[in-house]
C-alpha cells in the first residue's frame, strides 16, 4: 500500500499493527520499536473521514496539468 494515500497518514502503520495482531512486517518493513510504542500509546482509530481526506488530498495532487494551446 505504499502508493495508497492512506499509507501517508501517521496513523496507518500503528492502526494496521493494532488491528492485525501477530503481523511482523508491513509494506516490506519490519515492525519497529517506534511502531510498538505508537500502538501501545496511540489509540488511533482509522475513520471514514481520515480515509476520505486522504483520497481527496491524493486526487488534488495527482491531477495532471492540462496543456493549453
Amino acid at each position: 500500500m505504499k502508493c495508497n494515500p492512506i499509507a501517508a497518514k501517521n496513523s496507518y502503520r500503528p492502526t494496521v499493527f493494532q488491528r492485525i495482531s501477530g503481523l511482523v512486517k508491513l509494506d516490506g518493513i519490519a515492525l519497529t520499536d517506534k511502531d510498538k510504542e505508537r500502538v501501545k500509546n496511540d489509540h488511533i482509530v482509522l475513520t471514514r473521514e481520515i480515509i476520505t481526506d486522504a483520497i481527496k488530498g491524493a486526487a488534488n495532487v495527482s491531477k495532471p496539468a492540462v496543456p493549453t494551446t
